[in-house]
C-alpha cells in the first residue's frame, strides 16, 4: 500500500469517491449525484491549480483505492487562533473492499502531519455515521455548528 499526494491528474477520481461517498451516505437521485461530480471535478481543479485544495490518496496493486483531501479555506481569526486559514478535511472514502484495514486512518495521519508541518493550527470536517469513531480516535472534537439550506 502506497499513500502520495494528488495531482491535477487524479481529479477524476477524487469526483468518483465523492460521489460514491455521498451514494454510501444515503443519496438517491443519481442524476444529482453525477451532476455533483461534474461541478466538484472542475472545483478541485481550480483549487488544486491555486494550491488551495491537497489531496492523499492510497494505491494498492496500481489502483487507487481510498482518498483524503484538505481544502485550504481564509479565515476570521479566532481567540485561540488568529491565524487567517483553516483546514477543512474532505472527501475521506475508502472502495468499500478495501475498507476496515486502517487506509482512513493513515490518510489522515499524513494530512495531519502536513498541516501542522505547513502552519495550519486547526481542522474542520462534516462526520458521516460511518467516520465518526474514528475521527474522535483522532482527537477531533465535536462542535455546534449548524446549517440551514436557503
Amino acid at each position: 500500500m502506497e499513500i502520495r499526494l494528488a495531482t491535477l491528474n487524479d481529479v477524476p477520481v477524487i469526483a468518483g469517491f465523492r460521489r460514491a461517498m455521498f451514494v454510501d451516505m444515503g443519496e438517491t437521485d443519481s442524476a444529482a449525484c453525477d451532476a455533483m461530480a461534474v461541478a466538484y471535478g472542475q472545483w478541485v481543479r481550480e483549487k488544486m491549480g491555486r494550491g488551495d485544495y491537497v489531496g492523499w490518496l492510497a494505491v494498492a496493486d496500481g489502483d487507487i483505492v481510498a482518498g483524503a483531501s484538505l481544502w485550504l479555506m481564509e479565515w476570521s481569526p479566532l481567540p485561540h487562533d488568529l491565524s487567517s486559514r483553516r483546514g477543512r478535511v474532505m472527501d475521506v472514502y475508502t472502495n468499500s473492499a478495501y475498507r476496515r484495514r486502517g487506509l482512513a486512518r493513515a490518510l489522515m495521519l499524513a494530512l495531519m502531519e502536513w498541516s501542522r508541518a505547513h502552519g495550519l493550527h486547526s481542522l474542520h470536517l462534516d462526520a458521516s455515521a460511518m467516520g465518526r469513531g474514528l475521527y474522535d480516535e483522532l482527537g477531533f472534537d465535536a462542535t455546534h455548528e449548524m446549517r440551514l439550506r436557503l
